[in-house]
């Protein structure tokens, strides 16, 4: 039997070996338990939104960033995400993908907050200046997305931020798994080519 080599690579700016990012997948929260805590907030046990919230803020934040471009504006999207699942309308047992509900949840926020910001008349620059402050983690990730295609932006998106597997990823898009794994080399490549600047 071949034994697995314990390789490293970066997560997020984390070194961390291949067995330990399995021990982080292992960790993902599980459609059932989303389910439960989904529906002990909509019979107002808000206590259970700590758990969704810190398992999915980050993500949802990032997805958002991923599509408006500016720090501020995805946290408040990522905040209405939050909104609505607190008013959620159906029965939460109804849904298979939790991770799918929440990234088609945030690009459907983040698309509104688009079109809402394209229908407006005018914006003072000034302004939008000042409130495009970004911290340094922010600046890397926004330099990483900035390198990325869009069909690039989207793996990278869904494989480090939601954890989902390439194969996963593979299956959902209609991809083959040989071209979403050569894309995914070729967006760790850009990335070392960032670092090596």
């Amino acid at each position: 039997m071949r034994q697995r080599r314990n390789v490293t690579s970066c997560f997020f700016g984390v070194v961390v070996s291949t067995n330990e990012r399995a021990v982080v997948r292992d960790k993902i929260m599980t459609n059932d338990k989303f389910c439960n805590l989904l529906d002990r907030i909509i019979h107002n046990d808000i206590s259970a939104l700590k758990a969704i919230y810190e398992e999915y803020f980050s993500k949802v934040q990032y997805t958002a960033l991923n599509i408006v471009n500016n720090e501020s504006d995805a946290y408040d999207i990522a905040v209405n995400v939050f909104m609505k699942l607190i008013d959620y309308p159906s029965n939460p047992y109804a849904i298979h993908n939790h991770i799918g509900l929440l990234i088609s949840m945030t690009r459907h926020e983040a698309l509104n907050y688009l079109r809402r910001r394209a229908q407006a008349v005018a914006f003072d620059d000034k302004s939008e200046a000042a409130t495009a402050r970004v911290d340094g983690n922010s600046l890397w990730f926004q330099d990483i997305l900035n390198l990325l295609s869009e069909e690039e932006r989207l793996i990278f998106t869904e494989h480090c931020i939601w954890g989902k597997s390439l194969k996963v990823i593979s299956k959902e898009k209609g991809i083959s798994y040989r071209t979403i794994v050569r894309t995914y080399a070729d967006i760790k490549g850009k990335i070392k080519q960032l670092y090596n600047e």
